[in-house]
């Protein structure tokens, strides 16, 4: 009897989970384009424009920041060394958007040595809490990536 409950719980939980209003955000643009070359030790002024579509709650922060990934053949496809330098929280309502985030990167070698890299921009959303982030609601994984040249 236990077993038939606990199963019922998670077949009811899986089934609101997949009727859960579904939360997303693209890039659209990325300035300076991956056409322009980007040196380490460089500090870069990035302008991001994102669409973004907020079901989930009706207020959230959006992070939108770059992502630097070790030099290597996986280039932004790696998991484990990576470090995120510099970025910006925008606060999102509920529904869809259009944002532009501007913000400064500069390398940092906490994970990654300075030199040859990879760079992306990332996208979270973070629950709001009086302007600051507590719990992250989704995450949007990476895209636009381009090298640093050493």
């Amino acid at each position: 009897m236990g077993r038939s409950i606990l199963a019922a719980v998670v077949i009811l939980s899986s089934a609101r989970a997949q009727n859960a209003p579904a939360d997303k955000a693209r890039v659209l643009s990325v300035s300076p384009g991956i056409d322009q070359e980007i040196f380490d030790h460089q500090r870069v002024r990035f302008d991001v424009q994102v669409h973004y579509s907020l079901a989930s709650v009706d207020r959230a922060l959006m992070a939108v920041y770059v992502e630097r990934y070790e030099n290597g053949p996986d280039g932004c496809d790696q998991v484990l060394k990576h470090n995120t330098e510099g970025g910006a929280l925008t606060p999102i309502h509920r529904g869809d958007g259009n944002v532009m985030v501007h913000f400064d990167w500069h390398e940092t070698n906490r994970h990654i040595p300075f030199g040859a890299a990879f760079l992306a921009i990332g996208i979270n959303f973070w629950a709001d809490y009086g302007g600051r982030p507590r719990k992250q609601l989704a995450r949007f994984g990476t895209s636009f990536c381009r090298p640093v040249l050493p």
